[in-house]
């Protein structure tokens, strides 16, 4: 990728307390601990700075050491005070088997004051490539300053079907297919710009994130499909992305050049 940065936090260029909601598929989980972590090392040494990761929905639990955690077993013991005092980086979430659920919002949006950063994942995708989204989700807090939507570039050329797409009925319904049997170009637009896609409940700045762009023929795709939504003026920045290899680059609108 041309001009590419290796930083989240250079090419978001985001400034201090903020409280970033993800939504999408192919990389929300990989963004947020990415970004969570990247902005723990830039501030190690600032014990007034404290980031939080958690989630609105539910998320997979995870051992990454640098996160301080408070967990709950049930909403009925959630003690906030244990968020008075926080530096560092932390994750929370009531806690059960091998997943994360989220804290009741009423509580979330209490907790979110008492941290400089907040990254919050909106929905799942159950691993899959693709996805549509059901009458609860994406879940934002109302409180979100920046809305990011991930999409992974990958999809390009995937066949539509129940295996690759997450909530394959609503997919079908919402968005329209014009008899396709593989995911192009258009249908990605579409399910980007879409008032039910990938932005549906958003809140504040919106970006699209296009990720898993680790060829130069990927590299092409994401920009011609960067290209088709220049026209929609909701969203106001798109960067094309490999979280994989740390690349990061921001797309420019053809009005920017002029």
């Amino acid at each position: 990728m041309e001009n590419f940065s290796s930083s989240l936090i250079e090419v978001l260029n985001l400034e201090k307390d903020f409280i970033i909601s993800v939504s999408g598929s192919g990389g929300k989980t990989t963004f947020c601990k990415g970004l969570s972590l990247e902005l723990y090392k830039k501030h190690l040494l600032n014990r007034n700075i404290s980031m939080l990761f958690s989630t609105t929905t539910k998320i997979g639990d995870f051992s990454d050491n640098e996160f301080k955690k408070i967990f709950f077993n049930s909403e009925e013991e959630i003690d906030i005070s244990l968020f008075e005092k926080v530096e560092g980086l932390y994750l929370t979430g009531i806690k059960n088997d091998r997943k994360i659920s989220a804290l009741p919002l009423k509580i979330l949006e209490n907790v979110v004051d008492k941290f400089s950063y907040t990254i919050l994942e909106t929905d799942g995708s159950k691993r899959k490539m693709i996805k549509a989204w059901n009458d609860t989700e994406p879940v934002y807090l109302s409180k979100t300053t920046i809305s990011i939507g991930i999409i992974p570039i990958k999809a390009i050329e995937m066949e539509i079907n129940n295996l690759n797409i997450h909530r394959f009925e609503i997919f079908e319904s919402k968005f329209n297919l014009k008899k396709k049997n593989k995911i192009d170009i258009e249908l990605m637009a579409e399910i980007i710009t879409n008032k039910e896609g990938l932005f549906k409940n958003s809140i504040g700045k919106k970006i699209l994130f296009i990720n898993q762009v680790e060829t130069e023929e990927e590299f092409e795709y994401a920009k011609k499909l960067a290209n088709s939504i220049e026209k929609n003026s909701v969203i106001e920045k798109v960067i094309i992305a490999s979280l994989l290899d740390k690349k990061f680059y921001e797309y420019k609108k053809s009005s920017d050049n002029l």
